[in-house]
């Protein structure tokens, strides 16, 4: 794979892949996002961008296969080294914190299910908007905080990337397109 030098370059390489990824999606994903979004209050476009990113960071056919296995042969290696496992990428000890008294092995079954990974996205989501003051800094926040878990992380080129496809994606409503562009292959067959 060729990633071009210069950020403009890299940044439109990433938009390709970022609608890539979206045809790769069932219609139940998008239906999950629609749901969890609208029961959490948060806007589906930035639940989607959120999942999409993480979906292009760590989301091949291996490692899904990898967190499976490990979720049912290795749970307590798992569980040690605090992994991020499913779709949104979700680490055991933040979804502890979200899901409250369920027992590590049973988090890990929780995360590797596509719909409840995505209803701990959209849950986290919800935290982490409710700490932002302004409309203004939504985006860049929500984005730093759920990946690096802090408001205002140093700066660098991964964080910086991240925030710049979510709000392309949000500006440019990519997932009530992608929703709208679903319903209709289904209503014509």
């Amino acid at each position: 794979m060729i990633i071009p030098t210069n950020s403009s370059q890299f940044i439109k390489f990433y938009k390709i892949k970022y609608l890539n990824q979206c045809n790769r999606f069932e219609n139940s994903f998008f239906l999950d996002v629609a749901i969890k979004s609208r029961s959490y209050g948060i806007d589906a476009e930035i639940l989607f961008g959120i999942l999409i990113l993480e979906k292009l960071n760590r989301g091949n056919l291996l490692v899904r296969v990898l967190e499976i296995l490990g979720v049912y042969l290795i749970p307590w290696y798992l569980i040690k080294k605090n992994v991020s496992i499913g779709l949104g990428q979700v680490k055991i000890g933040t979804a502890r914190e979200v899901l409250g008294n369920l027992k590590d092995k049973e988090i890990l079954r929780v995360l590797i299910n596509q719909s409840s990974n995505i209803e701990i996205v959209a849950r986290l989501l919800r935290k982490y908007s409710d700490n932002v003051n302004r409309e203004e800094d939504l985006l860049k926040t929500v984005s730093n905080l759920y990946i690096t878990g802090k408001e205002k992380p140093f700066p660098n080129f991964q964080t910086e990337v991240h925030y710049l496809l979510l709000k392309w994606s949000v500006k440019n409503n990519i997932f009530r397109k992608q929703f709208l562009r679903k319903i209709k292959k289904v209503n014509i067959t």
